[in-house]
């Protein structure tokens, strides 16, 4: 009975042993089976967690080259914006011009109309005129349709030497010229002189440019050598200009020197 007791005792040891050890077993294959799942979520974690980073660096740039393009975006727009002002400015110019010229162009038509009515009137002066009873040549001469100027009868006079003796004297009916340039040429009168050619309105108006009238007809004046010597009908040349009249008068103070020294 003991021994029985005994047998029964250790089988129920054996077993109890048998289930120590199965659950041992267990226990430790699920500790391995939660390390292993923790060391692969930590490498996983560790791979997210660089291509995150990756990401982070990515958007980074990309946020760089937006901010550059909305700079450039905003230098454009400044461009335009300054272009458009400039572009306003040179309608408005060009607006301005275009009225200008129109102003301009009014102007001109104008002018040439006002220039082409003097001309007209000045064709339609007379070049000839009757003396009339009464009539002196200061008369003539003030008349609105000759000179409009009675100082400027000599003209009158000189042009008409072949005929008129004596300022003082004309008679009714003559048919006087009525001369309306500015010569280049003059004939020398009786009575005339350089000085007094010089002196004359249509010629320079100034007696001491006398000089200037030497200079230019001196190789072809009959009396050579002296100014103080003209002949009538002899005909001068009258050097118009001012370059020309400056260039003359020097020349002339050379070209008198020694005449003046001779006297």
């Amino acid at each position: 009975m003991k021994t029985l007791i005994k047998f029964s005792l250790l089988a129920i040891i054996a077993v109890a042993l048998s289930s120590c050890a199965s659950s041992q077993v267990n226990k430790t294959c699920d500790e391995l089976e939660t390390l292993m799942d923790s060391q692969e979520g930590q490498l996983k974690a560790a791979e997210w967690q660089a291509y995150a980073g990756c990401v982070d660096e990515d958007l980074a740039s990309l946020q760089g080259e937006l901010d550059q393009l909305n700079q450039q975006k905003a230098d454009l727009e400044k461009q335009k914006r300054d272009l458009e002002k400039r572009l306003q400015g040179i309608r408005g110019e060009k607006e301005a011009f275009a009225e200008n010229n129109v102003l301009v162009e009014e102007r001109n038509r104008n002018l040439n109309k006002g220039l082409e009515d003097l001309i007209n009137e000045y064709k339609a002066l007379p070049t000839e005129y009757t003396v009339q009873d009464g009539d002196a040549l200061a008369d003539i001469s003030a008349r609105d349709d000759i000179y409009a100027d009675k100082t400027k009868w000599k003209r009158i006079y000189h042009e008409n030497r072949d005929k008129i003796r004596s300022p003082n004297l004309i008679y009714p009916n003559w048919v006087l010229k009525i001369p309306r340039d500015w010569p280049d040429k003059i004939t020398v009168r009786r009575g005339d002189s350089l000085w007094k050619i010089a002196g004359y309105w249509w010629v320079f108006d100034q007696p001491t440019d006398w000089v200037m009238l030497y200079a230019k007809n001196k190789d072809t004046l009959r009396a050579k050598n002296n100014p103080d010597l003209i002949y009538p009908d002899e005909e001068l040349v009258i050097p118009r200009g001012e370059d020309a009249r400056n260039a003359m008068k020097a020349k002339s103070k050379d070209d008198l020197r020694s005449y003046w020294q001779s006297k």
